[in-house]
């Protein structure tokens, strides 16, 4: 079948939009020899990266359902809708989860779509609601995971293959995998039809934990304020500058196989400009005056 594939998504910051108001995004096409590399930023800041593709792929062996929901049965919640995130203030159509049934280190998730807006999926092939709750609603999987205190949002996706639209009712079996670190889970999705035939792989999806005291709800014009401040501030522009200077995902697996292939030593760096240039330019900033350090850390933590 012909399955569309997403390699190397990475949410690099979060799109801070006051109440009532709008960001404008731009997304960046280029091709490239491993496909499409795709660039959502807004003016001088990148918020997301990735490199897509078509391809003609094998779909994966139809989901037993059954068998994982047998195995699945530590603890099962029915929420009717919103799982408990006292964190985040979610819109109506994130109320899709029906059941979340619990088993060592894998989790199956039963979604349905409200039915006011069954609609949706007639112009949307993948909801980003569904898709939402499908990959990030069973951070319970997460060892000594507390809902009320730990506060898990999406930094990346390793691999992501389509192979077909999400209907209003989905079933999702998350792995937990061993990958995983400190403050930071992975996860591996299979996202399947309630018949068990797979729409979805994916694989490595990385989930950061950060304070709870971070707003990504509901924002201010103050809070957004602040990010443009911290954005335009010399840490801010020199982390910008650096990434668009920087390899893109497929550039960088280009890179690592002509590495590879030279015979060259161990300590080999790689880099799209004089890596000296950049150094300075860091030890320019670390050196700055301590007020002015100061001022940037303390607006950092404002933010979270």
């Amino acid at each position: 079948v012909q399955a569309v594939e997403i390699v190397g998504l990475v949410f690099q910051s979060p799109i801070i939009v006051p109440e009532g108001g709008g960001v404008d995004l731009e997304l960046a096409l280029r091709p490239s020899s491993h496909g499409i590399e795709c660039i959502w930023r807004s003016g001088e800041d990148v918020f997301a990266s990735a490199t897509m593709s078509s391809m003609d792929a094998a779909r994966p062996s139809p989901v037993d359902v059954a068998a994982i929901r047998s195995r699945c049965r530590k603890r099962i919640l029915e929420p009717r809708g919103f799982l408990d995130q006292p964190f985040m203030a979610f819109g109506p159509r994130w109320s899709n989860v029906e059941r979340l049934s619990l088993g060592a280190d894998e989790a199956l998730l039963e979604l349905r779509l409200p039915r006011e807006f069954a609609d949706d999926i007639r112009r949307i092939h993948l909801h980003p609601a569904v898709m939402d709750m499908a990959t990030g609603g069973a951070q319970a999987l997460i060892a000594g995971f507390d809902q009320q205190s730990h506060f898990y949002v999406p930094l990346s996706y390793n691999r992501v293959r389509v192979f077909g639209d999400l209907p209003a009712s989905v079933v999702s079996h998350v792995r937990l995998s061993p990958h995983g670190g400190h403050d930071l889970a992975v996860f591996d999705v299979t996202i399947s039809d309630v018949n068990g035939d797979v729409l979805v792989e994916i694989e490595g999806f990385g989930m950061k934990r950060i304070s709870a005291a971070t707003t990504l709800g509901r924002v201010g014009p103050s809070e957004v304020a602040t990010a443009a401040s911290l954005r335009v501030s010399d840490a801010g522009s020199l982390a910008n500058e650096m990434l668009r200077e920087g390899m893109t995902p497929s550039e960088g697996v280009d890179a690592l196989e002509r590495v590879l292939q030279s015979g060259l030593r161990p300590r080999v760096v790689v880099s799209t400009a004089d890596p000296g240039v950049w150094l300075e330019r860091v030890d320019a900033l670390r050196d700055a005056p301590e007020s002015r350090r100061s001022d940037s850390v303390s607006t950092r933590g404002e933010i979270g």
